[in-house]
């Protein structure tokens, strides 16, 4: 979307305009992990997808997890710090 903080504002004065409740809204927008929607977007709140950042590092076996890093990294070019991954907890 071209100009999302625009389109949200559009939303929310449609029901203002009408005399009605503004519309309910659902915004998508999976952010990284110190990510937070821009404070420009009139949302009344939002959701990070913690739990699914939880879940996925249970699927990574953590005695693989550097392979599955470097597999990662020579396939996209991506040269993340070490620390920006999630190296899942063994056990």
């Amino acid at each position: 979307m071209l100009e999302p903080a625009r389109y949200l504002e559009r939303l929310a004065n449609l029901g203002a305009s009408s005399g009605r409740q503004p519309p309910f809204v659902v915004v998508e927008k999976i952010l990284a992990v110190a990510e937070r929607p821009p404070d420009e977007w009139t949302l009344r709140r939002h959701h990070r997808y913690e739990h699914a950042a939880a879940t996925a590092g249970v699927l990574v076996d953590a005695e693989h997890a550097a392979s599955l890093r470097d597999t990662w990294r020579t396939l996209t070019g991506d040269s993340q710090t070490s620390a920006t991954w999630r190296t899942p907890a063994s056990g």
